[in-house]
């Protein structure tokens, strides 16, 4: 076996590929699967404005939460777009 297979085979069943299983007692992750995560928040944005990410944050205000992530299009205009993560729905707001 060649020894990228062999290391990869290792890394795949490691806590660093896959922290589940280095932390046995993690409880059942119920509230943050139905929350919009930060990769699924760049995944709209991109869905909406075509381009490049350039920066992407989380934005916690009043307790709601919020993502904020920057765009650089293909004809070189930056839009910032804002996506709320609500239980029910995530709206999307863009500033040319």
């Amino acid at each position: 076996m060649p020894m990228t297979n062999w290391l990869e085979e290792k890394l795949q069943d490691s806590s660093v590929m896959n922290p589940a299983r280095g932390n046995k007692s993690a409880p059942p992750k119920e509230a943050s699967e139905k929350s919009l995560t930060l990769r699924d928040a760049i995944k709209k944005a991109l869905s909406t404005h075509k381009g490049t990410v350039l920066s992407a944050d989380r934005i916690e205000k009043n307790g709601n939460l919020s993502y904020r992530i920057k765009i650089l299009s293909r004809n070189g205009v930056i839009r910032m777009v804002d996506i709320s993560s609500d239980q029910d729905k995530h709206t999307i707001k863009a500033s040319p």
